[in-house]
């Protein structure tokens, strides 16, 4: 399982994330494992939790609802 805790700077905002294989730098990526949204709660923090089967190299890439990238890894 993996799991990744953040805040961004709004309450209640919407969160889209989406988890890929390799590190390009787009929102894309080669093998896109994971998309999905959070909003984040009254402190803008936010948790995404996911499970991948194999080992790798892999991209979380993060948006905020006026589509600012918030964090790429």
């Amino acid at each position: 399982m993996v799991v990744f805790e953040g805040a961004a700077d709004s309450a209640e905002s919407l969160i889209t994330y989406q988890v890929s294989e390799g590190n390009g730098g787009v929102f894309g990526g080669k093998e896109l494992y994971y998309i999905g949204e959070k909003t984040t709660d009254e402190n803008g923090g936010f948790k995404i939790e996911f499970s991948l089967e194999e080992s790798g190299d892999y991209v979380l890439r993060m948006k905020d609802s006026a589509g600012d990238i918030l964090e790429s890894r």
